[in-house]
């Protein structure tokens, strides 16, 4: 059984347990006090994303331009390059080793990214609102490149974060290079509607 599946069957009987525990606590609480739902209520909110790590998250995807997924995978993208590169097998030569790191580099973005667009999902699931307030705020340090270019400048920085998005929700590296052209295209419209 791999280490991940493991620890997914541990979290699951984990979260079974306190959900047991949790109402048994209820039960009690209710018969002794008549009053019911408030442990649940905590417990719920203690499930959830912290607020601040959501609003980070929004405010990561609002600087990034809706990059944020893509520039993670691309960073786990080259993070396995660069741990392949420091393994050393026997009577492998230089260009061996860069072909060999080279190879994990793809399922390296996909798994990275993915899991970004998780963490994205769930922080917009649990904290809507801190996401949006982030999100907000990181458009708001972006701002400089509305103001110097107007109308036109708006546009094209909407259609940079329809690209963004796109090629970070993107299942593949070839579905993003078609999803960027995409946003591109879409970009390039909206630019041209403000001529």
């Amino acid at each position: 059984m791999s280490d991940d599946r493991a620890a997914l069957i541990q979290q699951a009987q984990q979260k079974h347990e306190r959900e047991q525990l949790l109402a048994q606590a209820q039960e009690k609480f209710a018969r002794e006090t008549g009053v019911g739902g408030v442990i649940a209520d905590g417990l719920e909110e203690a499930d959830k994303m912290p607020r601040d790590q959501a609003a980070r998250i929004g405010l990561e995807r609002g600087v990034s331009l809706g990059f944020r997924p893509a520039i993670q995978g691309a960073a786990g993208g080259l993070g396995a390059f660069i741990g392949n590169m420091e393994k050393d097998v026997p009577g492998e030569g230089l260009a061996e080793r860069i072909q060999r790191s080279i190879k994990t580099v793809p399922s390296a973005y996909e798994e990275t990214r993915k899991e970004s667009v998780a963490e994205e999902a769930r922080a917009v699931k649990d904290r809507p609102g801190y996401v949006m307030a982030g999100d907000l705020a990181g458009n708001v340090l972006t701002s400089p490149l509305i103001a110097a270019k107007g109308l036109r400048g708006a546009l094209a920085l909407g259609g940079a974060q329809g690209v963004g998005r796109a090629v970070s929700e993107a299942e593949s590296l070839p579905e993003a290079a078609v999803k960027f052209g995409e946003g591109l295209g879409y970009g390039a419209g909206g630019f041209a509607a403000a001529k």
